[in-house]
């Protein structure tokens, strides 16, 4: 996805309007669960690295959440990185309880709630 290439030249702004576009454009089609989560987890880095660590890490709780139910799905390389990046933002910005905590909110939402706050990001 193009927000994943954008994210890993440092356009940040320019990521996160090709990220919700691209989820926008997926929701409004009934696109693959996959392809939601492929975008969610650009916006959870958009939304680290502007600094909304909160926002982050309960997008992140759901990311992890879908990937645990849905095994047959794994992070490819954009996804990785951004996935990788996120987790050092957020190691390196919220003490380990209170991600844990912020984790569990993200990993009780349902996709239409993630998205929604992805959307706000």
């Amino acid at each position: 996805m193009l927000a994943g290439y954008l994210l890993a030249l440092g356009q940040i702004n320019e990521a996160a309007e090709a990220a919700t576009e691209s989820l926008q454009d997926i929701r409004s089609v009934g696109g693959r669960p996959n392809y939601v989560v492929c975008t969610l987890e650009h916006l959870t880095l958009v939304a680290a690295e502007r600094g909304q660590f909160e926002q982050a890490t309960r997008l992140l709780g759901y990311l992890e959440a879908w990937y645990a139910a849905n095994p047959g799905f794994f992070r490819e390389g954009p996804e990785q990185a951004s996935y990788e990046r996120t987790q050092a933002l957020l190691a390196a910005s919220l003490p380990e309880p209170e991600r844990a905590r912020l984790i569990a909110e993200g990993a009780a939402w349902t996709e239409e709630q993630a998205a929604e706050q992805a959307l706000n990001v």
